[in-house]
């Protein structure tokens, strides 16, 4: 049971994330209005970075240690379960809250209650703290969402807002993530309701646990402005693991797409051979292409050829997919014409 006496929780899940980690903490416990607790739940790190945590001077501070890795997904209950918040913020280790962040978000949770999500942007920085972009939730999903006034000109800052179960017909017609992986916020009643995260999913188990969480919330907010910022670590070598991880997306979107069961589809306003449909067009075609842009032929036909073998018949039905088995087989020619389709593409994609 959630203890009301501690109105937020920040849950960090971690491995080996070095100085990351404790700047994470420090950026928590300096925000000022609502009481708040956080939550770090280490996965066997070598680094010694758990050790700075602990030993900070702060009761809000609580440290898990797990005896062996158990992975990203099994990871992020471990960081959840044991908070005693209303609401709950899970947290990347190599990510900040803004100043001013959880008195906004405190705002909203006091404005809309116990059923709602909120989300928002966050800054994507350099080693120097420069910021050099902005991540936020997937904008198809939120292209067109009103604009709350009230709300917005309680906390300052735009204010866009969804029936919950509108965006999950929009994140599943597009096999997309309705929510910021890096600064949601949600009552702990709902992640009870839905059983968590469940470690269910090895890449981006946070999608899954975002669909289950809109199939029992009734509204859902997006603050357009950078509430916390993060530090992506540096790739180094060859991206053979991101391409690997990028099949593994694959996986799980496509046991996604079977697994969603009667009442999320009912709740989305779905059948299931819409979804069956939209994985086809938008996990294949779509990211096929896009790999295809970036010169990962080989990578872009095995997407296609997992398109088929998941879904043979909405594959063979779909034109985008015959398009990038075409542009596949063209050599330079096809990731040329594959990288002028997908500029345009991104050109035309924008939150109005």
């Amino acid at each position: 049971m959630a203890d009301s006496r501690v109105r937020f929780s920040l849950c960090v899940p971690s491995f080996n994330h070095g100085a990351r980690l404790v700047e994470a903490v420090l950026s928590v416990l300096g925000q000022e209005g609502p009481t708040c607790e956080v939550w770090v739940s280490d996965n066997a790190s070598g680094d010694g970075s758990v050790e700075v945590v602990a030993a900070l001077d702060d009761d809000r501070v609580h440290v898990r240690v797990n005896r062996t890795n158990i992975g990203f997904a099994g990871n992020l209950d471990r960081a959840v379960r044991p908070s005693s918040g209303e609401w709950v913020v899970l947290m990347p280790a190599d990510g900040r809250m803004e100043p001013g962040a959880l008195r906004a978000y405190d705002a909203l949770a006091g404005a809309t209650g116990t059923s709602a999500v909120v989300t928002s942007r966050a800054w994507r920085v350099d080693e120097s703290g420069r910021h050099v972009g902005s991540l936020g939730p997937d904008l198809h999903v939120w292209r067109g969402a009103p604009v709350n006034r009230p709300l917005s000109d309680l906390i300052g800052r735009r204010v866009l807002e969804l029936d919950a179960a509108t965006a999950l017909g929009r994140s599943l017609s597009t096999m997309r993530n309705p929510l910021s992986s890096r600064s949601t916020a949600y009552p702990r009643k709902l992640y009870d309701e839905v059983g968590g995260y469940l470690g269910a999913r090895t890449v981006h188990p946070e999608k899954w646990f975002h669909w289950r969480l809109l199939s029992v919330a009734e509204r859902v907010y997006f603050i357009d402005d950078e509430l916390f910022s993060y530090q992506p670590q540096r790739a180094t070598g060859p991206d053979v693991a991101g391409r690997a991880a990028a099949l593994k997306v694959l996986v799980d979107d496509y046991v996604s797409s079977f697994e969603l069961g009667p009442t999320l589809l009912e709740r989305s306003g779905l059948e299931q051979r819409e979804v069956e449909r939209a994985f086809v067009e938008h996990d294949i075609a779509r990211h096929g292409l896009a790999s295809l842009a970036r010169g990962e032929r080989l990578h872009a036909r095995r997407i296609s050829s997992f398109g088929l073998a998941a879904y043979p018949t909405h594959a063979r039905r779909n034109p985008r997919w015959w398009l990038l088995r075409a542009l596949t087989s063209l050599g330079s020619a096809g990731e040329a014409t594959a990288r002028a389709a997908y500029v345009r593409s991104s050109a035309a994609s924008h939150l109005p």
